[in-house]
């Protein structure tokens, strides 16, 4: 038995080691970079950063050589009324051919955009795309958040249980070697020495249970955030943290990412609307080319005399007027699916509202049930402490003083547990206010 006592503080010693102080910002950027699904949503948001600057790269100026080298096996010939030229001009024409078997063509072309609205409107969306990138990154962030902010909270918890466990034990402890002496004294009966002996055995099977279940959510919590187990066991810093993370003060409901997520679906289902509009829109862009032409009967690609230069500058302008789609049909198609985006964001806008209510109400439920465990907690304190000055003045029974030692434990045990529940109920609020990652990024919630 005393090697078990031994044991006991030695573990407890082992619990509150030092080392380097693990904060809940160090805790939160581990869990961050041992998660593979956020390292992957974070090159996905790269990748979609990129696409957007690819996007912005339309309106530079676009600068290209141009080569071309032909041959015409039949020259365009057109009839040119030469009779106009003449002192008395007559109705006469000549067939004449324009144009040599032999032409190449080399110089630099230049456009600039400087009215495309169909541009416009591919680089919103690929700025959407970002967002929505940035969006299931922080959603999968969320869902992290709550995971390691509830597991670290069970262990707050599971520390408090075995810290009670190991003060309960020793105090059985002592109360059994002090009814071994009374034993030997003849001052004890062999039934109350038992029944302290049945105490201390509970007590130690009680704290057994409450280092195993410790030791279970840090390794957990080891699991989640890929640090080592034996930092995790010897540093337990961050909790001091998770008061502040989940304290109450008043802020307006942000979107959850349900919500963010169909309000994305909603302005996606908009430009699809507003690019087919545009399409039939006209663009304009200068447009500008330098360079010479070449025209031989036969193929002499250096010949001299032959070159001549070439260029132009002026405003390009294209406007679409048939198109292969029915777009009055895909417009009205893009239409209807908008306004249904935005009836399904208006239903989960009164869903979010809903839950926020339910989770509202179940932290008020959980903070009655605290406050009722508390009180009972008070009371059979209180009792347990008659209980052993009745028993030390001889006027109560050994057993009587197990039995309200048992209830004071399992009546800790409620309390904490009740606490534990309340700690839940704060973060499934948050949660429900889309507040949650920002408490637990530190930022303002």
């Amino acid at each position: 038995m005393k090697n078990s006592i031994i044991f006991l503080f030695l573990l407890a010693n082992s619990l509150v080691a030092q080392a380097q102080t693990l904060t809940w910002a160090q805790l939160w950027q581990a869990a961050q970079q041992n998660r593979a699904s956020l390292q992957a949503g974070k090159a996905d948001l790269t990748a979609a950063q990129w696409a957007e600057k690819t996007a912005q790269s339309a309106y530079l100026p676009q600068i290209s050589l141009a080569y071309d080298y032909r041959y015409n096996p039949l020259i365009q010939a057109q009839a040119v009324p030469v009779g106009q030229f003449a002192p008395i001009p007559t109705d006469e024409t000549r067939i004449i051919r324009f144009g040599t078997n032999w032409q190449q063509s080399a110089g630099v072309s230049f456009y600039q955009p400087l009215i495309d609205l169909d541009l416009r409107s591919r680089l919103a969306q690929s700025r959407l795309q970002q967002q929505q990138s940035r969006l299931r990154f922080e959603e999968a962030e969320g869902l992290l958040a709550e995971e390691l902010l509830l597991t670290a909270l069970r262990v707050g918890s599971a520390q408090q249980s075995l810290q009670a466990a190991l003060s309960d034990t020793q105090q059985t402890f002592n109360s059994w070697q002090l009814a071994q002496e009374r034993v030997k004294a003849g001052r004890l009966s062999a039934q109350a020495y038992e029944q302290q002996q049945i105490a201390h055995l509970q007590s130690l099977r009680n704290w057994r249970n409450s280092a195993a279940l410790l030791l279970r959510e840090q390794i957990y919590l080891s699991f989640l955030s890929g640090l080592p187990l034996d930092r995790v066991l010897a540093d337990d810093s961050y909790l001091a943290d998770l008061p502040v993370l989940l304290q109450e003060k008043p802020a307006a409901i942000q979107p959850d990412f349900n919500r963010l997520r169909l309000q994305s679906e909603t302005r996606a289902r908009e430009l699809d609307v507003q690019r087919l509009k545009q399409a039939r829109l006209p663009r304009l862009g200068i447009d500008a080319f330098l360079g010479a032409n070449q025209f031989t009967n036969t193929l002499q690609p250096t010949a001299a005399g032959t070159w001549f230069g070439a260029s132009y500058v002026g405003l390009s302008l294209r406007m679409p007027l048939l198109q292969a789609s029915n777009g009055s049909a895909a417009q009205r198609n893009l239409i209807s699916q908008s306004q249904a985006a935005v009836y399904r964001e208006k239903e989960d806008e009164a869903r979010q509202l809903r839950d926020v209510a339910h989770a509202e109400l179940e932290l008020n439920q959980q903070k009655d049930l605290l406050a009722y465990e508390t009180q009972l907690l008070q009371l059979q304190r209180q009792a347990y402490q008659r209980a052993q000055e009745q028993f030390d003045a001889g006027r109560s029974s050994a057993e009587t003083l197990r039995q309200a030692k048992e209830s004071l434990v399992q009546q800790e045990t409620a309390t904490r547990r009740q606490e534990l529940l309340l700690f839940e109920a704060r973060v499934k609020l948050l949660q429900a206010q889309g507040l949650l990652l920002p408490r637990v990024k530190g930022g303002k919630g």
